[in-house]
């Protein structure tokens, strides 16, 4: 079922590059329904801000947030024909705002802690950008561009918003190393810090990649981590804390902690953390172990133990988990031949609730989480909605209360559309 589902999000990712919007065919149903440090930059004309900073610098970011109000936004990128957009659906008044035509290129987009801005990972003059976007669709600038050839991985706002830590790779072509980095920029400021780095060369490397995942606290974060290039990564990564993001590359070794290592008998496919740091959760595929007939589970430990302990198995199917709360996850139930489900639990086991059934079997009703995994990201700013993905063309949106869903879609075979986020203006 990994295998499966693996392809299944390599297949969603080429729409990105094949499909062009359609804006008129939507449909929305409700019943379905090195390191270095760079000064700030002055002030600049928001065209000026659109474009790249100078080569090896960054931009400090113009953050005036004026928006306020309480209805739940969920936030999607749309692609169809080789373009999109990227849009906002107002749970209260169903209605469907665009904040930005998106073009051909792909883009990985999150929503900021304060629900107010939108941190973007985009094309701008050729090379992979960090942007900022507001809410009501104004306010978009660029605070860094990597050097040409270059790509950015994941990039996340630190909890009080002052800083960005996000995670590039630079080809140098040829035979020659890929080189990549974990950097912090300065929101603030403009300055950039970096907190690790690491190399590939054929059949070597030096240390292993890292991506930022969630952060802990103000002031260390947990990674994902693999000793293949992101573009040719296959299985689970490492999972990994960066103790402090004050500490720059020199203390690299001793500054970022392996947590859990996916290669371990407990295969850990998925790895999640509660909010209060305490907890592990783990849900393991039975197709990575060696004896595939194995049930799939879902695992806790202490997060300074080393045990396990099995609150959830599943014999004959699979399973993906996310934390909901100190005390609650979610989890996708997959079992060949029948429709996905998902479900709401307590992390001792107990009180497993089905709140939705995928309509449909196989790849046009499998079931998702967001790729993004901030708490807003999954749940709506107020803890009513949840947001799934289904096959490649639908999201649906429903009560962690239960009862009927609102689907988010098109009829359009060739289309694509990603959960973003949640915001509440």
């Amino acid at each position: 079922m990994y295998g499966a589902r693996r392809h299944f999000w390599t297949l969603s990712m080429t729409f990105y590059l094949l499909i062009m919007l359609s804006a008129c065919n939507q449909v929305v149903n409700h019943k379905t329904a090195a390191n270095s440090s760079t000064p700030p930059s002055t002030p600049a004309s928001t065209e000026t801000m659109q474009t790249c900073p100078a080569p090896a610098t960054a931009r400090a970011a113009v953050m005036a947030s004026v928006l306020n109000g309480k209805h739940p936004h969920l936030v999607y990128l749309f692609y169809s024909h080789g373009s999109g957009t990227l849009r906002r659906y107002d749970m209260t008044t169903a209605s469907t705002t665009t904040l930005l035509q998106i073009g051909s290129m792909p883009m990985k987009a999150n929503v900021s802690p304060d629900g107010q801005w939108l941190l973007l990972i985009t094309e701008v003059q050729g090379r992979s950008a960090l942007q900022l976007l507001r809410l009501d669709g104004q306010q978009l600038q660029t605070l860094y561009c990597t050097p040409s050839g270059g790509k950015i991985d994941n990039a996340l706002f630190s909890p009080d918003q002052h800083a960005l830590l996000f995670s590039e790779e630079v080809g140098k072509g040829g035979n020659g190393p890929l080189i990549g980095s974990l950097s912090l920029l300065d929101v603030e400021t403009g300055k950039l810090h970096t907190e690790a780095s690491w190399s590939y060369t054929v059949g070597a490397l030096s240390y292993p990649g890292f991506s930022p995942l969630k952060w802990a606290d103000e002031s260390s974060v947990y990674l994902a981590g693999s000793h293949l290039p992101a573009h040719l990564l296959d299985g689970p990564p490492n999972f990994y804390l960066l103790r402090d993001i004050n500490k720059d590359v020199s203390q690299q070794k001793s500054n970022i902690q392996l947590i859990q290592a996916s290669a371990t008998e407990n295969d850990c496919e998925v790895v999640d953390v509660t909010p209060d740091n305490k907890q592990i959760v783990c849900s393991t595929d039975p197709h990575r172990r060696r004896q595939s007939d194995e049930p799939a589970t879902i695992e806790l430990r202490p997060l300074a133990g080393k045990a396990f302990q099995t609150i959830y198995r599943d014999r004959g199917g699979d399973v993906d988990v996310r934390v909901l709360s100190n005390s609650t996850l979610l989890f996708l139930q997959y079992r060949p031949g029948s429709q996905d489900t998902l479900w709401k639990m307590n992390t001792d086991g107990s009180r497993a609730t089905q709140l939705m059934r995928s309509p449909s079997k196989g790849y046009d009703g499998l079931l998702t989480f967001p790729f993004n995994r901030q708490p807003w990201s999954l749940v709506s700013r107020d803890g009513q909605y949840y947001v799934l993905k289904i096959g490649n063309n639908r999201l649906v949106i429903g009560s962690l209360a239960g009862g009927q869903q609102t689907t988010i879609g098109t009829q359009q075979d060739d289309a694509s559309l990603d959960p973003v986020g949640w915001s509440q203006v």
